[in-house]
């Protein structure tokens, strides 16, 4: 009997795990890029015209005083930490030809402000709301064995959650999610981000509540068309490229301090999956 011979299996792009690779990390320009994001969308929120204050409900809330409130945010804290410890989650991929599971512990992680660090550990991201810009994202690696173009979507969910408990018209949050791949020599092949909410003020009782899958994430619309989604992010590859994908979430908040206001915001990644095809050319 003759058997078959094997037929070699290459593939276009795969994870890029060296120790030289890991390196070579474009962390402090990622740093330096929504550092900036961060001050324009706080100086953004802070140029609303403020109410006169008599507006802001001075009645004492149920939750009574100052006191009682923070040992109600700790609480609220304790239970989201609790939710949002990893879990074996079932995910459901579509698998093929030319697809690259990458799969956390990943290379790198940031964060700043609220945001909760490690998120590399398990590609889990957490956020809390605070009169300031947070965020929490991580990085990975990917080599290309081919020409090839290349999109990256994260398999997991997304969620935010926020309430106040009495009228504060002044208050202002915003927050979403965004992707950078940076290219050899920290050249920058995508920068992109999605506003997911944009509240002015607050009453008793009034937030929202979103959960979906990551994949799902869609920009807020600014027209009578649907707004953007963020995946797949989408960039092209030669061969022998080394890039660097960085998945984040972020939110801004202002005059909160003081109130009864409460935000979370996480997003759970424990794989992402990078497809890679022919390169498109369009002509």
């Amino acid at each position: 009997m003759t058997l078959a011979p094997t037929r070699e299996i290459t593939r276009p792009i795969s994870r890029a795990t060296s120790e030289e690779v890991v390196r070579n990390t474009s962390l402090k320009k990622l740093q330096q890029s929504l550092a900036e994001f961060g001050h324009a969308r706080l100086a953004e929120l802070r140029s609303y015209r403020r109410y006169p204050t008599g507006l802001e409900s001075d009645a004492p809330t149920v939750m009574g005083d100052d006191e009682t409130m923070e040992a109600f945010k700790k609480d609220m804290l304790d239970g989201l930490t609790h939710r949002l410890r990893p879990e074996l989650t079932p995910l459901r991929l579509d698998i093929h030809p030319g697809t690259q599971v990458v799969a956390a512990p990943y290379e790198h992680s940031w964060q700043t402000g609220l945001g909760l660090p490690l998120s590399h550990v398990d590609g889990h991201m957490t956020l809390l709301g605070g009169d300031e810009f947070s965020g929490a994202g991580f990085s990975f690696f990917v080599t290309a064995g081919a020409d090839v173009s290349v999109a990256v979507i994260p398999q997991g969910t997304y969620e935010h959650s926020f309430f106040d408990l009495q009228t504060h018209p002044n208050l202002r949050t915003t927050g979403g999610a965004g992707a950078v791949v940076y290219g050899s020599g920290g050249t920058t092949l995508v920068d992109t981000k999605a506003t997911l909410w944009n509240r002015v003020g607050m009453s008793p009782g009034t937030g929202e509540s979103v959960n979906i899958a990551m994949a799902d994430i869609t920009g807020m619309s600014g027209g009578p068309f649907p707004g953007q989604r963020l995946f797949p992010v989408l960039f092209d590859m030669h061969q022998g490229d080394t890039c660097e994908v960085w998945i984040y979430l972020w939110n801004a908040c202002a005059n909160t301090a003081g109130t009864p206001f409460f935000l979370a915001q996480s997003g759970q990644a424990p794989v992402v999956t990078v497809e890679a095809g022919p390169l498109i050319i369009v002509h």
